[in-house]
């Protein structure tokens, strides 16, 4: 995964439910490709719109990553 990939991964995890124009925002760079991305690998999923105006699109992580986090700290336990 690249590290632009990561950084939006990160952004959606931590501030979910979250808007592409607030990621953009805190990124400071457009993130349509990457956001198109993450949802074609089905790491991040559209959750609902906003109420705001337009109703934008709100991104939230898939339960993929909560299984990939799962795993990696399983693993970090049995190595320990």
């Amino acid at each position: 995964m690249s590290r632009t990939a990561l950084e939006t991964l990160s952004i959606v995890a931590y501030k979910q439910p979250v808007s592409k124009t607030d990621i953009e925002l805190i990124r400071g760079v457009n993130c349509d490709y990457t956001i198109q991305k993450l949802l074609e690998k089905e790491l991040v999923e559209i959750i609902g719109r906003a109420e705001g105006p337009g109703r934008p699109l709100l991104y939230g992580t898939s339960e993929i990553v909560y299984g990939i986090i799962l795993v990696s700290k399983a693993l970090k336990i049995y190595r320990n």
